[in-house]
């Protein structure tokens, strides 16, 4: 965290589903946060463009031109992708679990 302390880290899940262009494979971590993070709710909710990969990435103030030519080009990508939802203050996704649990 951004004042030193460490965010206990309980686990981590693996999710495996179908999204809404082929099947679609991700680990996700488990924490018990209890204070306020910075989150790309509040970075997009400032009118910025987040991009997040392995390698790091870039939160950018973007003109709506430049955002559209972004999305065209990911979208016009062949593989699968996860659409997400803005909603209620968080980004929500649906994949279609195949065997398994839901949580």
């Amino acid at each position: 965290m951004a004042n030193g302390q460490t965010i206990p880290n309980l686990g981590e899940v693996k999710l495996e589903g179908i999204g809404e262009r082929g099947n679609v494979k991700m680990t996700a971590q488990v924490a018990a946060v209890t204070k306020p993070l910075a989150s790309v709710f509040e970075m997009t909710e400032s009118g910025n463009l987040v991009i997040l990969y392995k390698t790091g990435g870039i939160v950018k103030k973007l003109s709506r031109n430049a955002e559209e030519k972004i999305r065209d080009i990911v979208k016009a990508e062949e593989g699968p992708e996860i659409v997400l939802e803005r909603k209620a203050g968080a980004f929500k996704f649906d994949i279609e679990v195949q065997g398994g649990r839901r949580q």
